[in-house]
């Protein structure tokens, strides 16, 4: 769940900032590439642990 919902927060900050002109489509194609690259190596279970890490962070602070 938390994945779907990091997706589209994601997807909306890119779409934001892209529309502002603070990020370059072809530089935000270039990050989703280099994503996509980074999910098929063996980074992929560290990285997926360290946003786990970073969501659990976030979910605790309170605002």
């Amino acid at each position: 769940m938390f994945r779907v919902q990091l997706v589209l927060l994601l997807g909306l900050c890119v779409g934001v900032l892209i529309r502002r002109g603070l990020l370059k489509a072809l530089h935000a194609a270039g990050c989703i590439l280099l994503g996509f690259l980074l999910a098929g190596t063996s980074l992929a279970p560290g990285l997926t642990s360290l946003v786990r890490s970073l969501i659990a962070v976030v979910a605790s602070v309170r605002f």
